[in-house]
């Protein structure tokens, strides 16, 4: 069978055992009511329920490594070459992976007026090392950005090809390398990371739009996004929850709150995060969100400082294991390939 083929035969299979847990009592955020709601959905989905009944594996041989690893089962199977110990009580361990929307359209707007201003500021005479050429540079890619026409700007058509290639990489740290297809997915509700979502998990039933994963609030039209009601009669996001949005609008909270936020406080909000990843019971997850977020949870409760800024639909996956002291231990398990050349965007 082609490697395509096999991973889409794969990843509906997944999807199918998803789709059977929603509709067997599943919460939002993902949690199994109770042990006969677990029986009942494996059942549904032609799944034997293992003695304990704490997971799930297929009858099927052919698909049961996959489908182990896809819903967190330990296993012989169950491994993706990394192997670690530690002292203290684990209370949760995961595989969690982490992608940036692909170029927007704002994102050409911005590299342009950039461009434009730093060959306006060398005719000027300014070195560029000076803060005469940083203010310059800084003010012409904010006048591009609070173009009205940039609101809750969505793909360009290279960030569309971007995502299909990252889609491809996930395909083959899944078959190839053991990595565990994630069985929730985080996203982001701007627009061009609802889009990221809808190409790379088309009808994924575990899709959750979280507003703590949205870019830093800056007050330019790019960086703000629909009401949750708009977000949802979409068709290419119907599939997707929007629960979390309209409770916070609801509450007078999410999109109409602060209008600028400081880098420090982008680092403090990626701290709910973390709450997220403890709150959902899946092995492994994926937060598709910015690049401004990506950073400060890499450099902050990741404890990564030297982290790179992710490319456009750059993929990176850690194991995170969660101590009951409260700590978090973060391992890089995967930071790889240029999809795309998403290398060459801002």
């Amino acid at each position: 069978m082609a490697r395509g083929a096999c991973f889409a035969s794969a990843l509906c299979c997944c999807w199918a055992v998803l789709r059977a847990r929603r509709l067997s009592g599943v919460d939002e955020v993902g949690h199994l009511g109770s042990s006969s709601a677990r029986v009942a959905w494996a059942r549904a989905s032609d799944l034997e329920v293992p003695k304990g009944g704490s997971g799930v594996s297929r009858r099927d041989e052919d698909a049961g490594g996959f489908l182990d690893l896809a819903l967190g089962v330990e296993g012989p199977e169950d491994d993706a070459g990394y192997s670690f110990e530690y002292p203290e009580t684990v209370i949760s361990r995961k595989t969690v992976w982490l992608i940036r929307h692909g170029q927007a359209v704002h994102n050409i707007e911005e590299e342009r007026a950039t461009r434009r201003a730093a060959k306006e500021a060398r005719s000027a005479g300014f070195d560029p090392s000076s803060e005469e050429f940083t203010e310059h540079v800084a003010a012409a890619r904010k006048a591009a950005l609070s173009n009205v026409h940039l609101l809750d700007a969505p793909l360009s058509q290279q960030g569309k090809e971007q995502v299909e290639a990252a889609r491809t990489i996930i395909q083959e740290l899944i078959l190839d390398r053991g990595l565990p297809m994630p069985t929730s997915v985080l996203t982001s509700p701007l627009q061009r990371t609802l889009q990221t979502t809808a190409i790379i998990f088309p009808d994924h039933p575990g899709v959750h739009m979280r507003e703590c994963l949205r870019e830093r609030r800056t007050g330019l039209p790019c960086d703000e996004r629909q009401p949750a009601m708009a977000i949802h009669k979409r068709e290419s996001f119907a599939f997707m929850s929007s629960m979390n949005l309209v409770a916070l609008e609801r509450e007078g909270l999410g999109d109409h709150g602060e209008q600028e936020e400081t880098k420090p406080k982008l680092r403090s909000r990626t701290l709910q995060i973390i709450d997220e990843l403890l709150r959902f019971p899946d092995n492994s997850i994926c937060i598709v969100t910015h690049k401004g977020c990506l950073r400060e949870l890499e450099r902050g409760p990741l404890e990564r400082p030297g982290a790179t800024e992710f490319r456009n639909c750059e993929v990176r996956a850690y194991d995170i294991v969660m101590l009951a002291s409260g700590q978090i231990k973060a391992s890089l398990i995967y930071a790889g390939d240029d999809p795309a050349g998403a290398a060459a965007e801002p």
